[in-house]
């Protein structure tokens, strides 16, 4: 079976919808995403249109040792994506074979942080936004939603975003007048601005 045809990956999704029906339940798929974590699953782009619900699990941190864990609802027909919680991976000793060697496994571990909601979510990635704009003017850049698209795998180094929802921060920014577009580029396309509030906040 090839992951990146249509035919084929139509067929999957096809026999886990007859397993749905036949168990009167949910069927759970576990896939992985490509080396761009960023275009979301591997394969065949119309998978994750056939999917209810899809969650992202990801490491907190490029360092092999830390043992942190995200997961993040990053699709929920019918609800809000964007919750996400951490979770940690500890070893565990079962036993011992017969040359004396430890013979362990791999449990998850609750950590003590309560999941986050998607409107904090959202609060969190406005500000991230904004203060990304914020720092591209400041350079000297004239960003706009197509650069910031374009910057998104450089915005992961900092923040797990994805591009709905940097599109989805522009718009709740530029309908509370944090982002007002201008136009008065060097090439003449439009740019946006980020505006502080009065007083000199954000």
């Amino acid at each position: 079976m090839d992951e990146n045809t249509s035919a084929d990956m139509g067929q999957l999704i096809a026999n886990l919808q007859d397993l749905q029906t036949e168990l009167g339940g949910f069927v759970l798929v576990v896939h992985h995403s490509g080396k761009d974590e960023t275009r979301g699953l591997r394969g065949w782009s119309g998978l994750n249109g056939a999917l209810d619900c899809a969650i992202a699990v990801s490491r907190v941190s490029e360092d092999k040792r830390n043992t942190s864990r995200r997961w993040e609802v990053s699709k929920s027909k019918g609800g809000s994506d964007g919750m996400k919680n951490e979770f940690a991976l500890e070893q565990v000793l079962l036993n011992y074979d017969e040359d004396g060697q430890p013979i362990t496994s791999c449990v998850i571990s609750h950590t003590m942080q309560a999941p986050v909601s998607a409107t904090e979510t959202d609060a969190d990635d406005d500000e991230f936004i904004w203060q990304w704009v914020h720092q591209q003017v400041v350079a000297g850049n004239y960003p706009s939603k197509n650069s910031l698209k374009h910057q998104l795998s450089e915005m992961k180094h900092q923040r797990a975003v994805t591009q709905g929802r940097v599109l989805a921060s522009i718009e709740r920014l530029m309908a509370e007048s944090r982002l007002v577009k201008e136009t008065n580029s060097p090439s003449g396309n439009a740019w946006l601005r980020a505006v502080e509030c009065a007083g000199g906040g954000v």
